[in-house]
């Protein structure tokens, strides 16, 4: 009986060190694999903090107005000619501008650019009374 006791025991012990074995392999694994994958979306478009500054153009020929901002939080301002506001943006913020014509006249102009580190994302314009651009950054 106590032979068996003492094969038991061994055998529950050699398990105990294959399961740890295998145990730390595997976190070794996913540690190694974390380090690269952090390494890579640092080395990547965007800082290294995860914002990006974004710069928010709007044009228009005669009087507009323009909205811009990120998701459900909007803000709005009356422009002439021209307008810009540079935020400072996580990664993965939605940001929208949209610019309208306000002098009803026919031959009105609006346009508008969002600019990501310096790299141009998205151009929109639009003529005509009332008209409207519209320009999104999905990131």
């Amino acid at each position: 009986m106590g032979i068996i006791v003492v094969v038991v025991l061994l055998l529950f012990a050699g398990c105990v060190t294959l399961i740890g074995g295998a145990a730390k392999t595997v976190n070794d694994s996913i540690q190694s694999s974390a380090a690269t994958s952090s390494a890579d979306s640092n080395s990547s478009a965007g800082s290294a903090d995860g914002k990006d500054q974004l710069k928010l153009d709007a044009t228009a020929s005669e009087s507009a107005s323009v909205s811009y901002g990120a998701g459900g939080s909007m803000s709005t301002a009356d422009m002439t000619t021209t307008w810009t506001e540079t935020v400072t943006a996580k990664t993965t913020d939605f940001y929208s501008v949209t610019v309208q014509d306000k002098s009803g006249a026919s031959d009105a102009k609006v346009s508008c650019t969002l600019t990501r580190d310096g790299k141009k994302t998205k151009e929109n314009s639009a003529t005509g009374a009332y008209s409207i651009a519209t320009c999104s950054d999905t990131p």
